[in-house]
């Protein structure tokens, strides 16, 4: 690995009970424009493009590209297309992304404020993410570029060998 650290950078969301939705903040802004806000987003595995909801669009006012049909669980709907910029926690940029606008994204898991945008896999993609629930409490860590693959089974076996493991030492 390259000595290099600023190419590198990561964060970690850590929750004071077990969640059922990962949630960070985030800055989106209108690409080429000097039009921002902050936002709630919720970490969406189980998507692959990230959106952006109505309210957040009519506060940063992203210019339009298109429209475009997306699938979701109910079935699919042709959607306005954005371009934008969304910074994760610690400055963590994804530049010129392509989100959908949808209506309503609901709110966060402890029943506050509208969620703002759904990060889905065209970001996750681009680093590692991690969640564990030691101890009764969640977290989650995302890092960008990836640097190294997560084995939990190689990590298993190193914590704990079999005994004829420890025979051939």
């Amino acid at each position: 690995m390259s000595a290099d650290k600023s190419r590198y950078n990561s964060f970690t969301i850590k929750y004071k009970r077990l969640t059922h939705a990962l949630e960070c903040p985030v800055e989106v802004h209108a690409y080429k424009r000097s039009r921002k806000t902050s936002a709630i987003a919720l970490i969406d595995t189980g998507s692959t493009h990230s959106v952006i909801s109505k309210a957040l669009a009519d506060v940063i006012q992203p210019q339009l590209v298109g429209y475009s049909k997306v699938m979701g669980l109910t079935g699919g709907d042709y959607l306005q297309q954005f371009i934008v910029d969304i910074v994760l926690p610690n400055s963590i940029a994804v530049r010129k992304l392509q989100v959908s606008e949808s209506m309503d994204l609901g709110r966060t898991s402890n029943g506050g404020v509208p969620i703002g945008a759904l990060i889905a896999m065209d970001i996750l993609q681009l680093g590692d993410l991690a969640v564990s629930n030691y101890g009764g409490l969640s977290a989650f860590s995302f890092r960008m570029p990836s640097i190294m693959q997560t084995d939990y089974v190689e990590e298993y076996d190193r914590l704990f060998p079999s005994s004829e493991d420890l025979n051939s030492i």
